[in-house]
């Protein structure tokens, strides 16, 4: 398959052959539990903290403010059912109706707890009402869940506006940040957040890793989904997955090693939609602040499915990879206003490291032509 013509970034993206070796030499030199105390033991564990530095430095935070998961999925459920549980007082949830659904499905199952869930709307950009916020705020509201990149719109939220409003009525702040590395820069110092949530094969690492920042001080509670161990600060038992989270570590690095990515993306995504202009089409939340890897459009008339049919030789999406099974329209683009209709005319296409600007192009060209020849015919 050519990796060019991969233009699904937001559902996963290519492992790193730097994150390929680091794993592998892993994989047949630490094979020891790093709990242990013995050497085999202590060589792996001196592998996790390592890949622990790589992490800390990216996201600036200490190596130990972070604790690991199998996922973001996780990373979330862990959040907002852990800080949830952790207390008996507040019962109150604010969050927003385009968040993913990790997110919007654990806060349905909250409300079995005993959760009061506010999901506030956004504009037809995708962009929070903070005067809507403000009001939503009670005396009892516990956190404030968001997203900082959106995974099918590429809006950024302004999360730093958000913790400041939340600090000030003494609310955590947990902010799903799987979409923000590598897209833009990126601090849990600066943004001041109560906890974050971050993906490994969101930024060129394996899956099956993740990781939750925990801010220390002030002190956020919670409490441990699994049990059976004393990892990981006590909040979550389990063998620590040497190779995964080495792999982690090494994707992380490589993202500082490519921070210049970031223009390129952007003449990939000017290259598509330059190609794509000849033919009539509306490109969701243009009006908002967005990164330049995601972009939602709507080929105007022209049934999605269409295109899945024809292009088979390109990798793109027509929303979340977690909602691909399901034949109702994206969620996110219905939260925006839009109609179901257009909805299902709509395609996300998301651009990484490999995507070329050629190839962007030719991607336009080709939904082009299997409009135009459809059309004609």
């Amino acid at each position: 398959m050519v990796v060019s013509h991969y233009f699904d970034y937001a559902a996963t993206t290519p492992v790193d052959t730097d994150v390929v070796e680091a794993m592998t030499t892993c994989l047949k030199n630490n094979f020891g539990n790093p709990a242990s105390q013995h050497a085999w033991g202590r060589e792996a564990q001196a592998a996790v903290e390592q890949a622990k530095l790589q992490i800390a430095r990216l996201i600036e935070c200490g190596t130990d403010d972070f604790i690991f998961t199998s996922n973001a999925t996780e990373s979330i459920n862990f959040a907002l059912k852990g800080a949830f549980l952790g207390q008996d007082e507040k019962k109150h949830i604010i969050s927003f109706a385009t968040e993913h659904r990790a997110t919007l499905s654990c806060l349905d199952a909250l409300k079995k707890l005993g959760a009061e869930i506010t999901l506030l709307s956004v504009d037809e950009n995708g962009q929070i009402d903070f005067d809507a916020l403000r009001k939503a705020i009670r005396p009892d509201t516990l956190l404030i869940s968001v997203m900082h990149v959106n995974n099918e719109l590429g809006v950024v939220h302004d999360v730093k506006k958000i913790v400041q409003l939340a600090d000030a009525h003494g609310v955590w702040v947990h902010v799903d940040a799987a979409q923000s590395i590598g897209k833009l820069p990126f601090s849990v110092k600066e943004l001041g957040a109560a906890m974050v949530t971050f993906s490994s094969h969101k930024m060129y690492g394996p899956k099956g890793i993740g990781a939750l920042y925990v801010r220390r001080r002030p002190r956020v509670n919670l409490f441990p989904l699994l049990h059976g161990g004393f990892d990981s600060r006590g909040l979550r038992a389990g063998t620590l997955a040497t190779h995964q989270i080495v792999g982690f570590g090494a994707a992380a690095q490589a993202v500082q090693a490519h921070r210049e990515e970031i223009e390129k993306v952007r003449h990939c995504q000017q290259a598509f939609l330059k190609a794509l202009s000849v033919i009539p089409f509306h490109l969701h939340a243009e009006a908002a602040s967005r990164v330049p890897h995601i972009v939602n459009v709507q080929i105007e008339g022209f049934d999605n499915r269409v295109l899945f049919q024809n292009l088979s030789d390109y990798a793109f999406s027509k929303g979340s990879a977690c909602a691909a099974q399901m034949e109702s329209p994206s969620h996110a683009l219905l939260a925006l206003g839009v109609s179901s209709e257009a909805a299902g005319q709509s395609v996300r296409i998301s651009f990484g490291r490999y995507s070329t600007v050629e190839a962007s192009e030719k991607l336009g060209q080709a939904i082009v032509s299997v409009v135009q020849s459809k059309v004609g015919g």
